[in-house]
C-alpha cells in the first residue's frame, strides 16, 4: 500500500480537519479509500439501527456502554455470518 500525503489544520483545542492533496493521489487509491470509508459508514449504521439498545438515558457512560456492547454483538454477528 502506498503512502498518501495528508494535511491537518487545527480548528480549536479539540478539533482538527484532516484532508488529502487530491492532485497527488492516484484515482485508484481514492476509489479504494472511498470504498473502505463507505464500509465503515454502513457498519456504523447497522450497529446503530440493528444492534444498539433503545435508551432514553442521558448518562454518557451508560450510552457508551450500550454502544460498545452493540459493537461487540455486531462483530460476533459478522464473524458468525
Amino acid at each position: 500500500m502506498s503512502s498518501i500525503m495528508v494535511w491537518c489544520r487545527w480548528l480549536s483545542a479539540d478539533s482538527v480537519v484532516v484532508g488529502r492533496h487530491l492532485e497527488e493521489v492516484p484515482p485508484e487509491e481514492l476509489g479504494r479509500a472511498y470504498r473502505r470509508r463507505w464500509g465503515i459508514e454502513n457498519d456504523f449504521r447497522k450497529i446503530k439501527h440493528d444492534f444498539l439498545a433503545k435508551s432514553g438515558s442521558k448518562d454518557p457512560a451508560l450510552r457508551a456502554f450500550y454502544f460498545n456492547f452493540a459493537a461487540h454483538l455486531f462483530n460476533i454477528w459478522t464473524v458468525a455470518k
